[in-house]
């Protein structure tokens, strides 16, 4: 397995608290590829980036960043650098200072740690704000700061935890488009660490789905959107979630095992169907110009995507059909994808 100069765990396992969290986890992460984790809370995905900052010891397996292996280097000696959901500013020192306070207690000369901090604010649209204290920044321009922070070291690997946690909607997506435009722009080897599966989709150019400290998939978001390997990333990435239905159920698919699940998202429902199942409306979400119809189905439920101008109405009999050769098939035992209609 080869990670081109960025960053390559093998085996890695870690147990703080005495409890194993991460469990033999394998990945190989290219320079200046921008990979998201994703998963939801208590998946690992923290403890995954603080052992490969070295701030959580790994008890197996190896991290190597930059073909060197630092499994057992410190934090210092990794050449990483970590946003944290925090910011972790200094509230004493000003923006420059903060971004500098790195390379100055690394005893980089004066003048050449005050230029790269001042490339650094501007390069992520902070150059002037030098003057001002943490506290008078507001929370996107806090991220800002961390981020530059973290960039004016040129690091072998960005860590990124949470970073747009504490952000309002609106901030969360505006530097959501400024942290790609960045990664476009500097490149780097990234990891971003998220429970956000909108993030994950728009940020990653591949993406990790964690769920009790292991992989579930690793592949690009297009492959992950369209071809999920598990249930789990099937119900996880997608909102409404996908589908899942035995295949015993109300919409059979001929030739396919009763032990099979069918799953299908709810863009690819049809109502209307005359050959289609039939099916009461039990509830309607109206989002915007869409309309998410939740419909009882002899005993499951069913989530259709529609427009919301042609919603049904709650308590309508409808007719439940889907597009066939959009469904996924998975073994219902195991969870994992056997086949695509």
């Amino acid at each position: 397995m080869s990670n081109d100069d960025g960053l390559l765990l093998e085996d890695l396992r870690a147990a703080p608290g005495g409890t194993e969290v991460l469990h033999g986890l394998d990945l190989s992460v290219a320079r200046d590829e921008l990979l998201v984790v994703l998963g939801p809370s208590g998946a690992g995905k923290s403890t995954l980036l603080r052992v490969i900052a070295g701030l959580e010891p790994a008890t197996g397996g190896r991290v190597s960043i930059a073909r060197r292996d630092v499994t057992h280097l410190r934090p210092g000696r990794r050449n990483v650098s970590m946003v944290f959901q925090s910011y972790a500013l200094f509230p004493h020192l000003t923006v420059a200072e903060n971004i500098a306070f790195g390379m100055i207690v690394r005893d980089t000369p004066r003048a050449e740690a005050e230029e790269r901090a001042r490339r650094a604010a501007e390069a992520v649209g902070c150059g002037h704000l030098l003057a001002r204290r943490p506290g008078q920044l507001s929370g996107g321009e806090r991220q800002r700061v961390a981020l530059a922070r973290a960039l004016v070291r040129a690091p072998d690997v960005f860590l990124l935890d949470e970073p747009l946690s504490n952000l309002d909607l609106e901030l969360r997506v505006e530097t959501r488009a400024e942290i790609k435009a960045l990664h476009g722009r500097v490149g780097g080897t990234m990891v971003y660490v998220t429970h956000d599966q909108t993030e994950a989709l728009v940020l990653g150019d591949r993406i990790a789905v964690m769920r009790d400290g292991s992989f579930e998939q690793v592949d690009t978001p297009d492959a992950i959107w369209r071809m999920p390997a598990t249930t789990f990333v099937a119900r996880f990435v997608g909102s409404p979630p996908m589908n899942l239905l035995p295949a015993e159920g109300p919409l059979r698919l001929a030739e396919v095992p009763l032990t099979a699940l069918i799953g299908f998202r709810p863009e690819v429902v049809v109502l209307g169907d005359p050959l289609g199942a039939e099916g009461t409306v039990e509830r309607v979400d109206v989002v915007g110009d869409e309309a998410h119809a939740y419909i009882q189905v002899d005993g499951h439920t069913v989530v259709a995507r529609v427009l919301a101008a042609g919603r049904p109405a709650v308590g309508a009999e409808v007719r439940v059909a889907v597009r066939w050769p959009d469904v996924h098939l998975f073994d219902a035992a195991t969870g994992r994808r056997v086949a695509v209609s």
